[in-house]
């Protein structure tokens, strides 16, 4: 299995983990402190600090498509925020909210800038790069494997950064990130009063305002190490407050290192789902794990096909001897077949034409291809069929009209018919809709459609 780094980094230095894969998770080897950009490694994760990460709730029309979902949201966002530039983002659907009718997303953004700059992300690693997240969800990478589906605020602080994240099971619910006021890099107290006064606002704002329990509170980074601050907090919050302990998904990495370099650990607990890289990175890496998936299967196809040479050869000599027989019977019985008169002359030419009119009947006929779309005629009930053949097509059309109890019926039988007519697109028919007509107060749909296929 192969090394690979996870780095947090901010404008002023970043932390590294350098793992070896198992099996069963990552066997820590060491942690390192480097430059911003000085992460060259065959494989990286990297998180970096952006502090003004954009948390809104996204309302858009029901579609499918990601790349669709990807542009609404944008809009939205521009909309909505005012944001202008491109930003790279992701999103969670959020189910008890969403409708028929409207879905409803929890979408983080960041400017793309962010990720194009190359102090942070140099042009000549983004070949190696798994991930490109923030600490916010590095955080939940741990919560999510330590916290067992509970609702927890995980707050991680160092000399740079403070993180605080909220999340459930595989969502995350609330996010917030802060740089270290420079004042308190000196001054204990200072530092000790600015985490208490975040935490505690940012407890509050999740429980009280924002109606999201608290199960525990996990400290990581340097304030397992507070002790003040930690008996400071008891007495404000509701809940318990722990660090969380090393995961057995990492052998061999220590308590310390794992609180201090915490981000670095989440990082390749992630889903994908966390990931900004821009979509054309995201499919060149997926190519890129594909082959690498692939090309030791091949190799050893190859490998075994070597041995098998001499006695595929001698196989594929048998068959020319037998293909060679078979061609010597075959213009024999070709002589003796041109020697019976009624196959000669005229009498050759009728049958060669009825022939060409029963095939030319068969492949015309519009019936022949129903099998093909019965299950789209069973599911539909039309009040009409028309079945033709023209322009060396066979053409089906027919007229759906129906009245439905409620307006969320109609809207699910339609998109139900349109879903029954991309699957029969992919049997070679071509499909257009030539009228429509929805009464909304009356709950009734009247359609006019025609299927088409090239025979």
């Amino acid at each position: 299995m192969g090394t690979l780094a996870s780095a947090y980094c901010t404008d002023t230095g970043a932390k590294v983990v350098l793992f070896k894969k198992s099996r069963k998770g990552f066997v820590f080897q060491e942690n390192l402190t480097l430059q911003t950009g000085g992460y060259r490694f065959p494989e990286l994760y990297l998180s970096y600090f952006y502090p003004d990460l954009v948390l809104e709730t996204v309302r858009i029309p029901p579609v499918k498509d990601e790349e669709t979902i990807n542009i609404l949201i944008k809009k939205k966002l521009a909309d909505t925020l005012g944001l202008t530039g491109n930003y790279l983002i992701v999103f969670e659907e959020l189910p008890e909210e969403s409708t028929p009718t409207e879905k409803v997303f929890r979408v983080f953004a960041i400017p793309e800038e962010v990720y194009r700059n190359e102090s942070i992300l140099p042009r000549d690693l983004e070949e190696h790069l798994m991930i490109f997240t923030t600490p916010h969800f590095s955080l939940h990478g741990v919560s999510r494997v330590v916290a067992e589906g509970r609702t927890v605020l995980h707050v991680y602080a160092d000399d740079e950064s403070l993180v605080m994240t909220v999340s459930r099971g595989d969502e995350v619910l609330y996010t917030r990130g802060l740089k270290i006021p420079p004042y308190t890099k000196t001054d204990e107290e200072a530092y000790a009063d600015f985490i208490y006064e975040n935490i505690s606002m940012t407890y509050m704002f999740v429980a009280q305002r924002s109606n999201i329990p608290v199960d525990f509170i996990l400290l990581s980074g340097k304030l397992y190490e507070k002790e003040n601050l930690i008996n400071e907090l008891i007495p404000s919050v509701s809940c318990g407050i722990a660090t969380p302990l090393v995961p057995k998904e990492f052998k061999k990495a220590g308590p310390i290192v794992f609180l201090e370099f915490l981000p670095c650990f989440g990082n390749v607990l992630l889903d994908q789902k966390y990931d900004f890289s821009p979509k054309e990175v995201k499919d060149k890496r997926a190519l890129r794990l594909h082959l690498s998936k692939l090309i030791p299967v091949l190799t050893l196809l190859f490998v075994l096909s070597l041995s098998m040479v001499g006695l595929e050869f001698y196989k594929f000599w048998n068959e020319v001897q037998e293909v060679t027989q078979l061609r010597m019977k075959v213009l024999s019985s070709l002589s003796a077949l041109s020697t019976y008169t009624p196959l000669r002359g005229e009498a050759l030419n009728y049958y060669i034409t009825y022939m060409d009119l029963l095939e030319r009947s068969r492949r015309e006929n519009p019936l022949n291809a129903l099998p093909q779309i019965e299950n789209l005629l069973k599911e539909i009930s039309a009040k009409e069929y028309v079945f033709s053949y023209k322009n060396e097509k066979i053409i089906f059309s027919f007229v759906v009209e129906s009245r439905f109890e409620s307006i969320v019926d109609l809207l699910l039988y339609r998109e139900k018919l349109l879903k029954h007519l991309e699957e029969i697109r992919n049997k070679g028919f071509l499909y257009r809709i030539e009228s429509e007509k929805k009464a909304l107060k009356e709950n009734r749909l009247y359609m006019r459609i025609v299927l088409e296929k090239k025979v």
